[in-house]
């Protein structure tokens, strides 16, 4: 697994040698050593997109786990990357343009034509001149807000007053000489309120200067973007779910609290969800707690249980549909719907189990089932919520549900890194089957 400076040093020798101009936007001072941020923001020539990706694609030892293309963005997420405290992923953003709404407000041409290497003992590193970072910094925040990031507050203070000529010049290609000396005496004299004032002239004029210089391509960049954005609403980000299932005392808690952290950053977001979503009777289902006597409480009726089943069923699509996610994200299952074909009694069902397997035609289908067992004496050290002769019932038919629906069965009588691992590989397995050779190409 390549550390940091490997996996950058190759990255970028690999842009020089196939001539991809580029430059790190920001967070770049502790380049290639270690990182700033959570992701590495890179601007290149959108001709070179595909390229760029397959080049990260690449490098010995890496996995890419994820991709999420945006109108001038995609983010790239790749495993196999050691960094900062036992970090095993990154995020690489290739930027290709720097837009409002697909209106351009600074030039990626100029910036990368006026890209400099700051630092004699790190030849690779290229970054923006530093007024076109304050523009970035400023710009990127403030046309969503109207606000200052603070993260960046000083520098963009500092390059403004020692810069103001150079800044002045950039900004009057998208705004005007006036707009753009105002703008900038503003902020400088951090008056917030009228610089939040200003921002809806900005983009109007951001917006007017496109249409006037490159009318057709303005529009279509536009609309380029409506689109993108649009469909990331509808399809999501390519996320992927994986089920956890597995008799109590197979240790999913354990495993799971140690497969999340070194799963840090393979995705935009990590999230472990007990069971199921909750859309309704939130309170409720807050309020309810561990579960310590499984088998204590008695089955539900025929018609309670069906209903419940209908709103699991139910709050799966809307988790799925509604409310998915643009960004590429894991959602990690502690349990799943799958669960009460084995122990029914557990979730206090009392109807036929065949309207179980029918809802299994409707019920989201992970994209990888993850069953933990261990021998039965095992389980009984960890916990003895249930007989002997129920565990083992329990394990029996793990072993044959993981079968029916293709999972991967994992002994959980081992050394937790060791288990890790294994179950690593086959998420790795999956998120890698995800980015097809047509992504790669787009």
């Amino acid at each position: 697994m390549p550390s940091l400076h490997s996996f950058l040093t190759s990255l970028l020798g690999q842009f020089q040698e196939l001539d991809i101009r580029y430059c790190i936007l920001r967070n770049y001072q502790e380049l290639p050593h270690d990182n700033g941020g959570r992701d590495i923001d890179i601007l290149i020539p959108a001709a070179d997109n595909g390229m760029a990706i397959r080049a990260i694609g690449a490098i010995s030892g890496v996995t890419l786990t994820g991709l999420t293309r945006r109108a001038n963005m995609t983010a790239v997420y790749v495993h196999g990357v050691l960094w900062g405290k036992d970090h095993e992923a990154i995020e690489i953003d290739l930027i290709t343009a720097r837009t409002w709404k697909g209106f351009e407000y600074l030039s990626a041409e100029r910036i990368l034509d006026n890209s400099i290497a700051p630092f004699s003992n790190r030849p690779l590193i290229r970054t923006p001149a530093p007024y076109h970072e304050a523009i970035i910094s400023f710009l990127g925040t403030y046309l969503i807000t109207g606000d200052i990031k603070d993260k960046y507050r000083n520098f963009i203070f500092d390059v403004f007053s020692h810069s103001r000529q150079e800044t002045t010049q950039e900004l009057q290609f998208s705004l005007g000489p006036a707009l753009a000396e105002k703008l900038i005496r503003t902020v400088l004299a951090d008056n917030k309120e009228q610089t939040k004032q200003l921002r809806a002239p900005v983009i109007r004029k951001i917006i007017n200067y496109n249409l006037q210089v490159r009318p057709w391509n303005s529009l279509r960049q536009f609309f380029r973007h409506m689109y993108t954005e649009l469909n990331l609403f509808v399809r999501g980000g390519g996320s992927i779910s994986i089920a956890f299932l597995g008799p109590d005392g197979a240790g999913k808690t354990t495993i799971l609290n140690a497969l999340t952290a070194r799963l840090q950053y393979v995705a935009n977001r990590v999230d472990v969800v007990h069971l199921k979503p909750v859309f309704f009777l939130k309170k409720r289902n807050a309020s309810r707690g561990v579960v310590t006597e499984p088998h204590s409480k008695p089955k539900r009726s025929t018609f309670t249980s069906v209903l419940k089943l209908v709103l699991w069923i139910t709050e799966a699509w809307i988790d799925g549909t509604i409310c998915r996610q643009k960004s590429f994200n894991v959602k990690i299952f502690d349990r799943y719907y799958d669960d009460i074909l084995i122990d029914p009694q557990r979730y206090r069902y009392g109807a036929p189990l065949w309207i179980v397997k029918l809802g299994r035609f409707f019920i989201p289908k992970p994209d990888l089932y993850i069953v933990l067992i261990a021998p039965p004496d095992v389980i009984q050290l960890r916990k003895q919520e249930v007989s002997r002769e129920e565990t083992e019932r329990q394990v029996r038919n793990y072993k044959l549900l993981a079968q029916k629906l293709g999972g991967v069965l994992v002994n959980s009588d081992n050394q937790i890194d060791a288990i890790c691992e294994n179950i690593l590989f086959h998420v790795l397995e999956t998120m890698k089957a995800r980015i097809t050779t047509e992504k790669l190409n787009d």
